[in-house]
């Protein structure tokens, strides 16, 4: 574990990561970069081999910087990673990265060097890069609802950056997929302030073999998530339940879409439960059709 002292840093940016050896580009470019600009690092070595470890030790050695910090982990998921990572973050703000994308460091700091003291959560646009290199980017649209729309159509941490204190109590969920949405269902039950900014603060990758979204079986995960999800939902009462909604419905269209038949039988299973939700007072027609409109609203936009 590498020595670090926490003087007056800003940020930190907390990193799982696996079995990476050899595939640690992404990190050794924006690195020295974060580290320079006095940035905490904090890398989460979640269950990863020998030389995964060696690679990621011995660069950051190179550097000869004391703001990076090694955690050998056996958490489980990437979310358990990041909740230990969150732990020893001492940043004002904190970025939740992942270990084969890149971020725009320079752009975070002018966001957080100008930032209200009322701002719990910078919300930015990212890019989408494919495995033929082509470059798309993802922008938040000016209307103020359509922008909380389309951050919980893609709800990746990754494009934001958060107040650490206002984070403090939340945690990523258990599981290896949707543990972003049970986080960030979480942090909109507080009533967090938000800043959208037109910043690009991301360089997301698609199409590597390692992601796990790249195989079916991981979507099990989902399962969990919305249990999760659900719970938090039904515990607390906020003025952001609309987006909670919201979430939970990508979540189990993306389970009716991609995954297995047995998992298509789940989403439809909690689609027609979300729908014909009973509460004390019996069954509401305008709060299923309220719901019906969340539905089509969200496969427009995923087709």
């Amino acid at each position: 574990m590498n020595s670090f002292h926490p003087r007056d840093v800003k940020v930190s940016i907390v990193v799982p990561i696996s079995n990476m050896e050899g595939r640690l580009n992404q990190i050794k470019n924006w690195l020295p970069q974060a580290s320079g600009i006095g940035f905490q690092t904090i890398f989460v070595c979640n269950n990863c081999d020998d030389n995964t470890f060696f690679e990621l030790t011995e660069f950051s050695n190179s550097l000869h910087l004391s703001r990076i910090l090694i955690l050998d982990s056996r958490s489980g998921g990437p979310g358990l990673a990041r909740n230990e990572g969150l732990k020893q973050a001492t940043g004002e703000f904190v970025a939740f990265w992942d270990a084969d994308d890149s971020g725009n460091v320079h752009a975070i700091k002018t966001l957080v060097s100008s930032a209200d003291n009322k701002v719990d959560i910078f919300a930015c646009n990212y890019l989408v890069v494919d495995a033929e290199g082509n470059e798309s980017v993802r922008i938040l649209r000016d209307d103020s609802k359509e922008r909380m729309f389309e951050l919980c159509m893609n709800p990746g941490v990754w494009r934001m950056v958060f107040r650490r204190e206002f984070i403090s109590d939340c945690t990523f969920g258990s599981s290896s997929m949707g543990e972003d949405q049970v986080f960030l269902a979480q942090v909109l039950t507080k009533g967090p302030k938000f800043l959208f900014s037109d910043a690009v603060v991301y360089r997301y990758y698609t199409g590597l073999g390692s992601q796990l979204t790249s195989k079916k079986e991981n979507l099990f995960g989902i399962v969990t998530s919305l249990n999760e999800i659900s719970n938090i939902d039904r515990e607390n009462n906020s003025n952001f339940n609309e987006l909670l909604v919201l979430i939970q419905m990508r979540l189990r269209l993306t389970l009716l879409f991609r995954g297995s038949i047995k998992l298509k039988k789940e989403a439809l299973r909690q689609v027609f439960k979300f729908m014909f939700t009973l509460d004390g007072d019996g069954l509401y027609l305008s709060r299923i059709i309220d719901r019906i409109g969340f539905i089509f609203r969200v496969v427009k936009r995923i087709l």
